[in-house]
């Protein structure tokens, strides 16, 4: 009896849902939407909006607190995209039969973790510091590229949570097979 077979249902989710969590963080990165000011201004990581022209943000005026918020987010896609590409990885080792490589689901837990606490970080720091190093003030609400940039964080993490115990019972059934 082959329990790859019988497993494998969970390995599609696990994929699936770091699929989600850096789909939706993704969008959120690429969207100017993450403080509303008022209904014709807004603030992303990379642009600033007033009254429908958008413009991008120098680097030479930058506060250090939004530049440590787009490095932040970049390395959550970056690290949500290798996680998600480790578990494809480890799909397809499972697939053509070339056994269990532990290693793999434990890279991609470590990398969706990773992803989680720099997108919590970049939250953090967006909400507390960023907004009022640009506008002076605390003043507007959270958009919704911030909120999917979040929820896809929190989809990241829970991904790989997911992830860890599979790689231990997958490991220990296949070598029980051989």
């Amino acid at each position: 009896m082959d329990y790859t077979w019988e497993i494998r249902p969970a390995y599609f989710i696990g994929s699936a849902a770091l699929a989600t969590g850096a789909g939706l963080h993704l969008a959120g990165l690429l969207t100017p939407r993450w403080t509303v000011i008022s209904e014709d201004v807004h603030i992303g990581l990379f642009e600033w909006c007033s009254f429908g022209v958008c413009t991008v943000m120098l680097t030479d005026r930058k506060p250090a607190s939004l530049l440590s918020c787009q490095v932040l987010a970049i390395l959550g896609s970056v690290s949500g995209c290798l996680a998600l590409l480790l578990t494809l990885f480890y799909l397809a080792l499972l697939r053509c039969g070339c056994g269990s490589w532990k290693g793999v689901l434990v890279g991609a837990s470590c990398f969706s973790t990773l992803a989680f606490l720099s997108i919590v970080i970049n939250a953090c720091v967006w909400s507390s510091r960023t907004i009022k190093d640009l506008h002076g003030s605390h003043t507007g609400s959270m958009g919704y590229s911030y909120v999917l940039s979040c929820v896809g964080g929190g989809v990241l993490g829970a991904a790989g949570i997911y992830l860890v115990p599979l790689g231990r019972y997958e490991t220990s059934e296949y070598q029980l097979l051989r």
